[in-house]
């Protein structure tokens, strides 16, 4: 089995946690690459080229009924990057990784990946991402996460 399956059963077991965090932070281009392929206008501008996803109680409108990304295939960076969250703290750029069902079985490449994704994030849609609300972040909190 392809490990993106793998990937797929796992996120279905816990119910697409990371998809009900609130829809992602992204650019006009991904915006964009997300229109083009035909899939449904939910964005609001939030800023100069951002935009966020409008959710229904804090749920990604893309996340289907079986718990699968209906974008996969056009996926935005911040989604890309999970479970990798960047973030700025005195200037300086770090990393966390969240320990969400997925974890485990990420290997060191494929962490990499995600930690590089990360890494193209911009800092206007980082200081967006820690913006959220507080019971957002106790979300977070409750997989524990470590700064790597």
């Amino acid at each position: 089995m392809p490990k993106f399956y793998k990937f797929l059963e796992v996120c279905k077991k816990c119910k697409a946690f990371c998809c009900k965090l609130d829809g992602p932070t992204l650019t006009e281009k991904e915006k964009n690459k997300i229109l083009k392929a035909g899939f449904k206008d939910y964005f609001i501008k939030i800023g100069k080229g951002l935009y966020d996803v409008k959710t229904k109680q804090q749920v990604c409108p893309y996340l289907k009924k079986d718990y699968s990304c209906e974008i996969q295939k056009v996926k935005p960076r911040l989604c890309l990057a999970w479970p990798i969250i960047p973030y700025y703290k005195k200037g300086k750029r770090f990393y966390e990784i969240i320990k969400c069902p997925l974890y485990p079985y990420l290997n060191k490449k494929e962490i990499k990946k995600a930690r590089k994704e990360a890494s193209r994030i911009s800092i206007d849609m980082i200081k967006n991402i820690w913006e959220m609300p507080l019971s957002m972040k106790k979300k977070i909190k409750k997989f524990g996460h470590e700064e790597i």
